[in-house]
């Protein structure tokens, strides 16, 4: 459908529920063809505008913009080719099972995977229960595909909305799975950014609560 016809539609729209209710008559609320292309042209224009945003998102990613964003891949690990086979895992996926797995409770990675929360959902449940071995996770993921990659960005401990203080001696890490490494990248930023805006959100929680301390 074109732009010009939305127009048309929301217009009509508008235009009905004028007549039901003021009972006016059809003649009377029928939108000018000035109406229509003024209309016409706000929709083009926040498209365009969404075709542009779109497309700053979705073109490669650069050495620039993870600079930019404080933010790198810590580990990335082709699933497909680390569970092919059972008898030989790499390293990197056999720590990811063995020690971040049990350890770190992540629910944005279990909803990223369903086939891996199936699998761990006993143990979810019941501490007691048995942890699942390497060759048992890899068995569960095997058609999966995509990548498991651990997002890392320096913790920042702001002392104003617009200044902090950070180093790559202490930072967080995430672990996430995406389909391809494009959408990976744009996870990877949009991560940062989320860690970015909750250090903000910690430091202006705390300065409210240091006022109020010292109003009291």
């Amino acid at each position: 459908m074109t732009t010009f016809n939305k127009a048309v539609e929301a217009l009509a729209a508008q235009r009905d529920k004028g007549i039901e209710k003021y009972g006016g008559e059809l003649h009377e609320t029928k939108p000018t063809a000035l109406e229509l292309a003024t209309h016409a042209k706000q929709e083009a224009a926040d498209f365009l505008q969404y075709a542009v945003e779109l497309e700053e998102r979705l073109k490669p990613k650069q050495s620039h913009d993870f600079a930019d964003a404080t933010a790198r891949f810590e580990c990335v690990i082709h699933l497909a080719s680390a569970v092919a086979n059972e008898c030989a895992p790499p390293e990197t996926f056999e720590e990811f099972c063995e020690m971040y797995l049990p350890e770190d409770d992540n629910v944005a990675l279990l909803d990223d995977l369903p086939a891996l929360k199936a699998v761990l959902k006993n143990c979810i449940a019941d501490p007691d229960v048995e942890y699942p071995d390497v060759n048992t996770i890899g068995y569960a993921l095997l058609s999966v595909g995509g990548y498991l990659v651990q997002f890392a960005a320096p913790v920042r401990e702001y002392h104003s909305e617009t200044s902090c203080f950070y180093s790559w001696g202490y930072y967080s890490t995430e672990w996430r799975w995406f389909k391809t490494m494009e959408e990976a990248e744009r996870g990877l930023l949009d991560w940062a950014e989320a860690e970015k805006q909750r250090a903000i959100e910690k430091f202006k929680a705390k300065s409210q609560k240091s006022s109020t301390s010292e109003g009291e």
